[in-house]
C-alpha cells in the first residue's frame, strides 16, 4: 500500500482549529474533550498518532513566548532516502574517466568506485539526473583542402551570366546498397502455439549476399 501524501500548510492549520474547537472549558493546562484526537484524525483520513503530534507541535509553539499562539508547524523534511553519495562530487569524478571506460554502468561505477545501483537510481533521477545517455557518432575529418574543393565544386556548378545553380539534368548519380537475405539470429514474436519459421544455410557465415544498383 503507497504511502499517503503529506499533510499541507492549510490542512494542518485546518486540524489545529478543529481541535481547539473541542478544548475542555476552565482546564490548565488546556485539554481535549475526550475522542477529539479520533474524530479528527477520521475527518482527514489519518491516524491518530499524526493528529497527535500536530497537537503537540500546536501546544509547544504557545507555550514559546517567542510565539505564543496555537501553529501548526510544517513537518521537517527528513523522510525519504538519505543520499549516501555527493552527486557533485560523483559528476566531478565521471568527468575524469577516459571514455572507453563510459560504455556502460558497470565499467563507470567500477571507475569511480559507486556500485552500479546507486549509479543507476542517479541516471534514473528526473529531477537531478548525474549521467545522461549519449550516442556519439564519429565524423569525417575536414582538412582544409576539402574546404577548398568544395568551394570549388560550388563555384563549377554556378551559372555566373543567372546567378543560379546547375540544375543538374544532365547528371546520372550511381548508388549501390548490399545487404543479406536473412540474418543469422533473427528476432520475432510468435504466437502460442506457433511453430518458429524452418530457416537453413550452408553456413551461417555464408548467408547470400544480394547488392541492387541504382542510378
Amino acid at each position: 500500500m503507497p504511502p499517503k501524501p503529506e499533510l499541507l500548510a492549510d490542512q494542518r492549520n485546518q486540524i489545529v482549529s478543529q481541535l481547539l474547537l473541542q478544548v475542555k472549558e476552565d482546564t490548565d493546562p488546556i485539554e481535549l474533550r475526550r475522542g477529539a484526537i479520533i474524530s479528527v484524525a477520521n475527518n482527514f483520513d489519518v491516524r491518530a498518532k499524526t493528529i497527535s503530534k500536530i497537537w503537540r507541535r500546536a501546544r509547544q509553539s504557545y507555550e514559546d513566548p517567542a510565539i505564543g499562539a496555537f501553529r501548526a508547524s510544517p513537518r521537517k523534511h527528513r523522510g525519504g532516502q538519505h543520499q549516501k553519495y555527493d552527486r557533485d562530487a560523483v559528476r566531478e569524478a565521471i568527468l575524469v574517466v577516459p571514455c572507453h571506460r563510459r560504455k556502460t554502468l558497470r565499467s563507470l561505477a567500477e571507475a569511480i568506485g559507486v556500485p552500479t545501483t546507486s549509479l543507476h537510481r542517479m541516471k534514473n533521477d528526473k529531477n537531478d539526473a548525474v549521467i545522461i545517455p549519449h550516442t556519439n557518432a564519429i565524423r569525417p575529418t575536414l582538412d582544409e583542402h576539402h574546404k577548398f574543393a568544395r568551394v570549388l565544386y560550388a563555384i563549377e556548378n554556378l551559372n555566373l551570366d543567372t546567378e543560379n545553380y546547375h540544375d543538374y539534368f544532365n547528371n546520372v548519380h550511381v548508388d549501390e546498397k548490399w545487404f543479406f537475405l536473412t540474418e543469422a539470429q533473427l528476432f520475432m514474436y510468435l504466437v502460442p502455439g506457433e511453430e518458429p519459421p524452418d530457416r537453413t544455410t550452408r553456413h551461417k557465415s555464408h548467408i547470400i549476399k544480394v547488392m541492387f544498383l541504382c542510378a
